[in-house]
Formats: C-alpha cells, sequence, structure tokens
C-alpha cells in the first residue's frame, strides 16, 4: 500500500507541472489569437494629437534639423481581411510646426514656405494599401499650400493594432517649398523625411 500510494504521489508530482504549463501556453495562444482578431475586425479609427506624434526631418547647410506638428488629426481605416478598404484622411494645422527654433520657424510660417495665412491646413489623403515586407504601404496625396502631389506611405501595426508608425519621403520643391529664394539643395535640403506614431483610438460605431 505504501508503494502504490508514493506511485500515485510521483504521478500527481508529475503531472501537475505540466498541466499548468499547458494552461499557460493554451493563455498565450488565446492571447494572440485575440490581438489577432482584433487587428483584422478593426476598420474605423480616430486620430488623437494628444496621444500621438507627427515628426519630420530636414537639413541646412548639410546640418540635420528636426521638427513636429502639434496640431493634426483625422481618422485611419484598416482591415487585414479588404485592404483595398484602407484608408486615410489626415488634416494637419501648419501653423503648429515647431523645430525647437523660433527664428526658423517664423520662417518657416512665411508665404514661402507653410504659408498658413493662405493655406492653413495640410491634408494627406490614401486610399488602398499592399504588403510591403513586413508592413505595408499606401498611395495617397499631400495637399499643402493649394498643391497636391503623390506620396507614397510606408507604415507598419503593432501587434495588438492599437499603434500605426510610418514614413513618407518627400521633396520639398515638389509643393514649391521655399520658393526660389531657398531653392538650392545645399543652402535647404530637397529631401524631407516625414515620421508618424500615432495611437489608433477605439473603432468608431458606424
Amino acid at each position: 500500500m505504501h508503494q502504490l500510494n508514493a506511485i500515485l504521489c510521483r504521478g500527481r508530482q508529475t503531472v501537475q507541472p505540466v498541466t499548468r504549463t499547458r494552461h499557460r501556453a493554451i493563455g498565450w495562444l488565446a492571447a494572440c489569437l485575440l490581438a489577432g482578431a482584433q487587428l483584422a475586425t478593426a476598420s474605423s479609427y480616430t486620430v488623437g494629437r494628444e496621444d500621438s506624434q507627427l515628426n519630420f526631418h530636414g537639413s541646412v547647410s548639410g546640418e540635420r534639423f528636426d521638427g513636429h506638428f502639434s496640431r493634426f488629426g483625422g481618422s485611419i481605416q484598416f482591415d487585414l481581411t479588404d485592404l483595398t478598404a484602407t484608408r486615410f484622411d489626415i488634416g494637419i494645422e501648419v501653423a503648429s510646426v515647431d523645430t525647437d527654433s523660433e527664428e526658423r520657424d517664423e520662417v518657416l510660417v512665411s508665404s514661402e514656405w507653410f504659408d498658413p495665412d493662405a493655406h492653413p491646413q495640410a491634408k494627406f489623403v490614401a486610399e488602398g494599401a499592399v504588403r510591403v515586407g513586413e508592413g505595408w504601404a499606401s498611395e495617397g496625396k499631400l495637399t499643402l499650400r493649394g498643391l497636391s502631389h503623390p506620396v507614397r506611405f510606408h507604415f507598419q501595426l503593432s501587434p495588438d493594432g492599437q499603434r500605426l508608425q510610418g514614413h513618407a519621403d518627400l521633396n520639398r520643391l515638389d509643393w514649391k517649398l521655399g520658393g526660389e529664394e531657398w531653392a538650392d539643395d545645399e543652402l535647404v535640403g530637397y529631401e524631407v523625411r516625414v515620421e508618424v506614431d500615432v495611437v489608433l483610438r477605439a473603432p468608431v460605431l458606424e
């Protein structure tokens, strides 16, 4: 009897760790499936500036500078099951530009640059998406200073589908930023990278 009890006890001791491990594995799998389901079924989200960032990087005389816009917002639609339904509709108040330089910011809000008096808002609109590497890309148009040009926007989503990070590379001359006075690439670089890091708020009920 004592030998039987010992065997049964050993059996319970070996089974319990396996059972706990199995439960943890099931819990992990369920969490992954839930995150995937949220990502696949999410459709409409709003973008708020309170918990998001819209940054850009340029250069002056070969030296990089960083800036951001503090006032922007809009909506994003994204569904893994229907990439053609993807849509970005983002508005940016260009007067909110901030490069941590009062002198430079005054230049950027002049008529040769963002010209907020005549064109207070920039607009980015894109429709559809395609898989590119580990992320996606959407073809859209950026309207700035009353001029619209195509922009390719690359982006990725967090595993839970609640955060979007992306970037686009622009040529400032496409929007005549700087005019003739600042047309020299060695003075102010033509290339500008825009980067976004946005929190996708709860889906909008339709």
